[in-house]
């Protein structure tokens, strides 16, 4: 063999050399496995993905990404979803264990702050004779918030009954919908009742409150609204008494949330508390129907 031909083998053996020394490397144009992640129902308070308590989220991996290295070149890899895809969350609980995508995870019943949800992945080298990147391995990472209702509103329905001759009454139905200030969260299936005690009670048209206590658990529907016929009663009944003039009789009522459907057991979160005012600005007596009645 001439000198020339020798020297053009060696040339083609060191560049073979080089391509086999990048092998299985994450250089150049191969990179570590990538990914986001997508939550639905994507509700965000304050810039933080946030969720009412006991409420489920869909999980997804998305925008995953591998490149692995075959000879210098960087091989485009496929990753498992439903194998090769692991999430982990402090709190709450996972359907079917914390591997998969997409993944339904379940809220806590109690509030939490800043969660920690992360996406981690294993790429299992599966595209042919390339190498793989190990063990699973973070690639993205979130905040969320488990929160409950800060606020309610209400519409108002008169409920006024029928009375015997020489009684009077006045009634409404306050219906609610409860929210969080400044955002969109789902809060349905949550439970919604009164608390058991009056608060800052007055009694200057000459009747107070009585004794209130948890009548029901009432269910927050869709919408956020409380449904299957429940509401907040306020008004008086058919009464045959007259108030003083220029009189005022008030006391506040909170209201509160839960997943427990027991008064007794689980945690339950004061939303609001309501103060009900019943008064008479005239100059005169008046019966139950001349009453102002009040709730904010």
């Amino acid at each position: 063999m001439k000198p020339r031909y020798l020297a053009a083998a060696a040339l083609m053996l060191g560049a073979t050399t080089m391509n086999i020394a990048l092998a299985g490397g994450k250089t150049g144009p191969c990179s570590k496995p990538k990914g986001a992640i997508s939550i639905s129902p994507d509700q965000k308070c304050n810039g933080t993905q946030t969720v009412g308590i006991g409420k489920d989220l869909t999980l997804t991996a998305v925008s995953l990404s591998d490149k692995d290295c075959f000879c210098g070149r960087a091989v485009q890899d496929t990753i498992d979803t439903s194998t090769h895809v692991k999430w982990s969350i402090t709190q709450g609980t996972f359907t079917g264990g914390d591997t998969g995508s997409p993944k339904t995870w379940t809220a806590p019943v109690t509030t939490a702050t800043g969660l920690a949800v992360r996406l981690k992945v294993n790429d299992d080298a599966t595209a042919a004779n390339t190498s793989d990147d190990g063990d699973f391995m973070e690639v993205a990472s979130l905040n969320l918030d488990v929160v409950v209702p800060n606020t309610a509103t209400w519409t108002t329905t008169d409920d006024t009954p029928s009375c015997p001759a020489g009684q009077f009454a006045k009634k409404w139905k306050l219906v609610d919908t409860v929210n969080r200030t400044g955002c969109t969260v789902d809060f349905s299936d949550l439970n919604w009742t009164e608390d058991n005690h009056p608060q800052g009670t007055t009694t200057g048209c000459g009747f107070g409150p009585g004794t209130f206590g948890p009548t029901a658990i009432l269910h927050i529907g869709s919408g956020n609204t409380v449904d299957g016929g429940g509401h907040d009663s306020v008004g008086m009944g058919c009464t045959a008494a007259t108030f003083p003039a220029n009189c005022s009789s008030s006391w506040g009522l909170a209201w509160k949330t839960s997943r427990s459907s027991s008064y007794t057991t689980g945690t339950w979160y004061t939303v609001i508390t309501r103060t009900y005012t019943y008064a008479n600005t005239t100059a005169a007596a008046v019966n139950a129907s001349g009453l102002t009645i009040t709730a904010n």
